[in-house]
This record gives C-alpha cells, sequence and structure tokens, in this order.
C-alpha cells in the first residue's frame, strides 16, 4: 500500500436487498448453528468447510442479521481499489479477486493483483471523499473485465473465453459476467446494486 494513498482506504459491508455479503465459510457455520438442519445436511456442511473452495466465494447471507464481510479497500489511485478481507479466521486478510476461470469472487492468499472500483447511481467512479455520509447506494465494478458484478443463483459460463465451463449452482454467487448462458438476450442479467456501508475499526492494521 502506497503511504500517500493510505488516507484513502477504508473498511465497509455490503448489502444487496438488505441482506449482507458474507463468505461462504460465515454462511457454512451459521447453517451449523441450525437446530432444524438434518443429519445429512450437517455432514455435507461440515465437508464443504473442509473443502478447499467451497468457503472461499462470497454470497449472500441467509438472513438480514447474519455478521456482514468487512471489505477493506485499499487505495491503488484513481479511485480503484485492492480488496481483502477482514473476517476471524483462516481466510482473514486474504486479497478478493474474481477466479480466473470461471470468474466468480472469492479470497486468493497469492499475489495476483486484483482491482475494483465503484460506481455511484449518478455513474460516477466513487472515492472515499465521497461515501463520508457512512451509506452509499453503488455498483461494484471489477477492473479486470471493465464490468459491474452481478448476483446470481444459477450456473453460468463465459460463451468468449470457456463455452464449455459451468459452475455447479451455488445459493448465490457474485460475477463479473453476465450470468445469462443461455444465448437468448431475454434472459440477461442486471448489474447488482449494493448498499454501502462505512464501518470503523479502531485496531486498522495499516498495509
Amino acid at each position: 500500500m502506497s503511504a500517500e494513498l493510505a488516507e484513502f482506504d477504508f473498511a465497509a459491508q455490503l448489502f444487496v436487498n438488505g441482506y449482507p455479503l458474507v463468505l461462504n465459510q460465515q454462511h457454512l457455520e451459521q447453517r451449523l448453528l441450525d437446530k432444524r438442519i438434518t443429519m445429512k445436511e450437517r455432514l455435507q456442511v461440515e465437508a464443504d468447510l473442509r473443502d478447499r473452495e467451497e468457503p472461499r466465494f462470497v454470497t449472500v447471507a441467509a438472513h438480514e442479521d447474519d455478521e456482514p464481510l468487512i471489505f477493506m479497500f485499499i487505495a491503488v489511485g484513481d479511485r480503484r481499489y485492492e480488496l481483502y478481507a477482514k473476517l476471524p479466521g483462516k481466510y482473514d486478510g486474504w486479497r478478493l479477486r474474481m477466479d480466473p476461470g470461471i470468474r466468480y469472487m472469492k479470497v486468493d492468499n497469492g499475489a495476483t493483483a486484483a482491482l475494483f472500483s465503484l460506481v455511484g447511481i449518478a455513474g460516477e467512479r466513487l472515492g472515499f471523499e465521497d461515501l463520508k455520509a457512512g451509506h452509499a447506494s453503488v455498483v461494484l465494478v471489477s477492473e479486470e473485465r471493465l464490468s459491474g458484478v452481478y448476483v446470481t443463483r444459477t450456473n453460468f459460463r463465459d460463451k468468449d473465453i470457456l463455452p464449455s465451463s459451468k459452475l455447479l449452482e451455488f445459493k448465490h454467487i457474485l460475477v463479473d459476467i453476465n450470468p445469462n448462458f443461455t444465448g437468448h438476450d431475454a434472459f440477461n442479467g442486471e448489474v447488482a446494486t449494493f448498499i454501502l456501508r462505512l464501518v470503523e475499526l479502531p485496531d486498522w492494521d495499516d498495509r
């Protein structure tokens, strides 16, 4: 992180339709607390938590009051940001990026750069100085593809890069390609609009 840009760093939570974004690890852990979960479901959730990929993608919480994932926006200039996850446990401090193959958002501990930006309702690119009210309606943009992020419940494929690639259906996934895999324009998705809420981090770890 550039010392000159540190004053533009911030931490925020993101919500869609009133539900917070979380890491699937958080969603799975909440599932285990459900007293109505069956033994079959419990065993599957426990297996998913041990899986290499299943806990690492960003999803939408099952309940409005679930603890949101904290996104650390680290400024790299020109109102563009690297994103890092802030949460207890294994994935704390991991970078958020779009999977290079199937294009869903996940945490990664590698060094591959991934940049994002925020666009306001008037189409303007937003910086920290534009967010001081504490809340804003935003589109999250993946700079790699210059695409807004979609929230989808379905599998999808990128016809340009991986014509035969499909992601198994998840509860929700965030992708930077149109989730319509039918080839028919009538089924095109809409880029998601998120509510961004700034949060205080008293023990901010200066990276």
